[in-house]
């Protein structure tokens, strides 16, 4: 038989059961001065533990009887190091002859392979994630650490099973527990969907995909295995503090609602009663009156004395009926009806010089001036009504605080375009401003620094509630002592549905 044409370093002389017998000058100086010790042991005895890949490779090659040659890459442990060597065995008529490369030298590409493949192996091992290869049969070839650790196989009597139990086995019977069935329907072509099971505690999210080989369609697959356990707890926390905040949402609306009903009725519970009150009065001087007339003592003076108090009585109902219905009014437009709900494509500046002008009798009595600048009149979808109400609030709002008895003062009103697609109206007093206290409060409802000329604290809270709900806006509002008040109000050409 000739010998392989392979270059070799050392030479092992081998007894028929594969025992080292002795050995030549290039294994010494491979293997160092620790050479002697190979005497008298298996060859397998010097293999690495760490190549099972090449262990098991020898295993089946030397296991056929009529192997005359055998050539593989393996790693071996010669006294205190590895070294990763090509081995060619040859029978002989006395036993074998073992010819060793070593392909550990700088810029050897099989080393260098080698390298690359521990590297990959180790990288492989100490990843978090699990990951297995399954043969074309199904059989668990490969798998690292953490897969082993993740699915935590067992028994029927619930025995934990050992890492050689696993290897060689088809993954699909080793998945006896009810917590894998998605990954057994998964892996037995059942179902094509699961994703994600709960195992032992844990959250497991899986994965795979087919491995070919060049002159292979379908080669395995490889599957890996995620702990997902702590996403899932802190999706279920912001789950949980998502409905934690609802509901506190849900109850400041409450609360907010039951500020709104008692404020409600304190504002139109005061004109009320002083109405009833006056009503009341009215009536007892008008009984008494005709008293009088029955029993024939009215006189002049009297008849004039209780007409007077009646007609005051009544003035004063009138007054306070008045303000509650005006109230009403307010506590109405809260809430947009559903003609208000009417979208319309219309010139905003146009209609916002509209809806001033037919505002002139709030200011028809008083020297104030109350004016509209269009710096542009864009054309938008808008809710015409509520736009109406906003515009009406707004002058009101500033006419009623902004000028105290005896201060004379202007109302701009201005509709511009900016920003592209947002629309701009704006309000701008001269009158005394606010302070930096009651800035802030000015949408609260029922909160007025004008309760006295009228002032019904319901106004911006309304211009607020449109804005920022039916018309999809902003509103800002800028004011200092002496130095007036602006309010802008921001709102895209096509606010969103209501």
């Amino acid at each position: 038989m000739p010998s392989p044409s392979a270059p070799h370093l050392g030479r092992l002389e081998l007894d028929p059961h594969l025992v080292v017998r002795g050995f030549d000058v290039g294994f010494a100086a491979i293997a160092g001065d620790r050479a002697d010790e190979v005497l008298g042991r298996p060859l397998d005895a010097l293999f690495s533990v760490r190549d099972r890949r090449g262990v098991l490779r020898f295993d089946e090659l030397i296991s056929h009887s009529d192997a005359d040659n055998i050539d593989l890459t393996i790693a071996l442990r010669l006294g205190a190091r590895e070294v990763l060597t090509r081995l060619l065995l040859r029978r002989t008529d006395v036993g074998w002859l073992a010819f060793i490369e070593d392909l550990g030298g700088a810029g050897n590409v099989v080393s260098e392979l080698a390298h690359s493949r521990e590297l990959w192996r180790e990288v492989v091992h100490q990843s978090a994630e699990g990951i297995a290869v399954l043969g074309g049969d199904g059989r668990l070839l490969e798998y690292n650490p953490s897969f082993f650790r993740l699915l935590d196989l067992r028994s029927t009597r619930n025995i934990p099973l050992s890492e050689d139990a696993l290897r060689g086995a088809p993954l699909v019977d080793l998945l006896i527990d009810d917590s894998l069935v998605a990954l057994r329907d998964y892996l037995a072509g059942r179902s094509a969907l699961g994703r994600e099971l709960q195992h032992r505690g844990r959250w497991l999210e899986f994965a795979a995909r087919p491995l070919a080989l060049p002159r292979q369609r379908f080669a395995g697959l490889w599957l890996s295995l995620r702990d997902v356990t702590e996403r899932r707890r802190a999706e279920r926390l912001r789950a949980a503090l998502d409905a934690a905040r609802e509901e506190l949402l849900r109850k400041e609306k409450l609360a907010a609602l039951g500020g709104l009903v008692e404020g409600i009725a304190l504002e139109i519970g005061n004109p009320l009663g002083v109405a009833v009150t006056a009503a009341s009065l009215a009536q007892d001087r008008l009984q008494e009156l005709q008293a009088s007339f029955e029993a024939g003592i009215l006189r002049q003076r009297d008849m004039r004395h209780h007409l007077q108090q009646a007609l005051a009585a009544a003035d004063m109902a009138l007054t306070n009926l008045r303000r509650a219905a005006g109230l009403v009014t307010g506590v109405k437009q809260i809430a947009v009806d559903s003609s208000e709900k009417v979208r319309q494509d219309m010139s905003v500046g146009t209609y916002v010089g509209a809806v001033v002008a037919s505002l002139s009798p709030l200011s028809a009595g008083s020297p104030h001036r109350v004016s509209v600048e269009v710096r542009r009149d864009p054309v938008a979808a808008v809710f015409p009504a509520a736009l109406a109400q906003i515009v009406t609030n707004l002058v009101h709002n500033a006419l009623t605080h902004a000028f105290p008895p005896g201060r004379v003062g202007t109302v701009v009103l201005w509709v511009d375009q900016v920003a592209g697609d947002q629309i701009e109206l704006g309000c701008r007093d001269d009158g005394v401003g606010m302070t930096a206290s009651t800035l802030p409060r000015i949408y609260e409802p029922f909160f007025s620094t004008a309760r006295d000329r009228g002032g019904s604290g319901l106004g911006l809270y309304i211009v607020h509630n449109l804005v920022t709900d039916l018309l999809r806006g902003t509103i800002v509002a800028r004011s200092a002592p002496e130095r007036g008040t602006t309010v802008i109000v921001r709102f895209p050409t096509r606010p969103g549905d209501p």
